[in-house]
């Protein structure tokens, strides 16, 4: 069960590099429900207008997967972002600058859909990059 959890992961990050709606609408579920820090929580149509975000402001955005860890019925994932910043964001124009950033997910599969997520990015850093704040 853990190797073909893995897939599905696997295939989300393909999908979401690729912007490959149709993949994401097939292996996320309907009751699928994200918890990602500092976003609060989200449910599928909500989860896929923010991923949808984060691909509009950062083009060519990727996040290739660092590690990819999995137990039982939950996928543990590490991966940096890497795009240019080329349209607004947090209310913060384009700036133009290419960026790297990190993020830490764990998700819950069930009957090889995602149904759960708990994730964390680290968006200070990324506010830093394209804004120039201090993360103080």
């Amino acid at each position: 069960m853990s190797e073909n959890n893995k897939e599905v992961v696997r295939r989300l990050r393909a999908a979401g590099d690729a912007r490959d709606e149709a993949t994401l609408n097939e292996i996320i579920a309907d009751g699928f429900v994200a918890h990602v820090a500092g976003m609060g929580d989200a449910d599928k149509a909500t989860w896929m207008r923010n991923v949808s975000m984060f691909y509009t402001a950062f083009s060519g955005l990727t996040g290739p997967i660092n590690d990819l860890v999995a137990e039982g019925d939950r996928v543990a994932l590490r991966l940096t972002f890497s795009g240019t910043h080329t349209a607004d964001i947090f209310g913060v124009p384009a700036s133009h600058k290419s960026v790297k950033f990190e993020g830490f997910f764990i998700f819950r599969l069930a009957d090889g859909k995602i149904v759960e997520e708990w994730g964390c990015m680290d968006v200070a850093g990324l506010m830093q990059q394209i804004a120039g704040t201090s993360a103080d």
